[in-house]
This record gives structure tokens, sequence and C-alpha cells, in this order.
């Protein structure tokens, strides 16, 4: 890795580091000494900046100008090791967009957003089908349900 290091975090259950960089934008597993163990191209990834270990295998990779969150899981093989180097298509993980506008100095706040997190009552909670958990796929999956109304399949 010559150059452009944009985020870097320590995955406890792999016992190594993720990286990102953003030129060209690819994700690397290091060793805890800094030695590349694994690149994976970041196919349809744009400008990223920031990595995070989310737990449960799952990373978090911030994409500036897009102000998305992109949770990608960890390249894992059916042996339990880290994949050989391949590329990871945004196109089949789940983001969030921000969309925190110009004013709020958008690409600063992302990041910090990811870096640092926020306190819980920061945000507005909504009650959600259990499909959220099950990894399904469309808007139905995170459409709030009432109050009243318990998730399907509770």
């Amino acid at each position: 890795m010559d150059n452009n290091l944009s985020g870097l975090t320590f995955d406890p259950d792999l016992n190594l580091l993720w990286a990102v960089t953003n030129g060209p934008n690819e994700l690397l597993a290091l060793s805890r000494e800094g030695d590349v163990e694994r690149r994976y191209s970041l196919d349809g990834f744009h400008d990223v900046e920031a990595v995070s270990y989310a737990s449960n295998g799952q990373l978090v990779i911030a994409e500036e100008r897009r102000q998305s969150l992109v949770i990608v899981d960890v390249p894992i093989a059916e042996d339990g090791k880290l994949s050989p180097d391949r590329p990871l298509s945004r196109d089949k993980y789940s983001a969030l967009t921000l969309a925190l506008g110009k004013e709020d100095n958008s690409s600063e706040r992302a990041e910090q957003l990811l870096r640092q997190g926020l306190p819980a009552e920061a945000f507005e909670w909504f009650r959600v089908s259990k499909a959220v958990s099950q990894r399904e796929d469309g808007p139905y999956v995170i459409q709030p349900l009432p109050n009243d109304q318990a998730p399907p399949g509770a």
C-alpha cells in the first residue's frame, strides 16, 4: 500500500486490521504488523473515506461524495478463513444514504458519524419486521410498523 489510505479499523474476531483506499477503491486485510494479507477491489464504490468494524462479521464503508454508509460482509471462504482476493460489488450490499446537505459540512459529518457514532437518543427509532435481521431484500423490510402491531413472525 503506497498511498491513499483513507480508513483503518481493527477486527477483534479475526485479529486483523481492515483498511480502505480511495485511489483505487480497495478494501485491504492487514496483519497487525501492517502486512497486506488480502486485497479486494471495491467495484461500484466511489470516494471511499472510512471503514469501521461493526461486529458479527460486517464492515461499514463510508463513501464521502455519496454520503453513504455501505454494510459489507467480511469476505470469508467456506473454510472460515479470508476468501482469496476478489472484487466486492457495491450493488450486492445494503447502504444507508445520509443526505446531510452542504450546509452541515456533510462529508466531514458523515465521516464523524462513522468514526465516533451518535448516542441512540439522536435518532428516531421505528419498529420494523424481523425480515431486517434475516437479510431479506426490498423496501418493505424497513417500513415502520405501528406501535400496536407485532412484527410478522413475532
